[in-house]
């Protein structure tokens, strides 16, 4: 069993300890990833605040979403949530009409998020 699969096994114990209420589990999960989700926010947004409430939004979410959450790959569902949150945050001061095509440019520029059928056309 390689390190990233021994990973997903551990990830997979402490949802299941969370998933039951165990805020030490909690706290140990947060420990491993806060940085890591903190810094992919950061390098989005350079912006400390934002990517601090991002990490903020994303944690207390699976804590309140505890008993509901299915994830099979905490890593995967972190980028995830990392990249809404962050699509997001953007979007607030867009106007409607432009919300939609900034955020494509915004997602052109990162190649791991675009996808070719989230294009908008180019008449929206």
């Amino acid at each position: 069993m390689n390190s990233s699969e021994n990973s997903l096994i551990d990830d997979a114990m402490l949802l299941q300890q969370i998933e039951w209420g165990r805020e030490y589990a909690f706290n140990l999960l947060y420990k491993k990833y806060w940085e890591k989700v903190y810094a992919q926010a950061y390098k989005r947004l350079k912006n400390r605040d934002h990517a601090k409430d991002i990490v903020q939004e994303i944690f207390a979410h699976i804590w309140a979403n505890r008993q509901s959450l299915n994830i099979k790959n905490l890593p995967a569902y972190l980028h995830i949530a990392v990249r809404n949150r962050t699509i997001k945050t953007l979007a607030k001061d867009l106007k409607p009409q432009d919300e939609r095509k900034s955020a494509w440019k915004f997602l052109a520029a990162q190649p791991e998020w675009a996808s070719a059928e989230d294009r908008p056309s180019e008449e929206a």
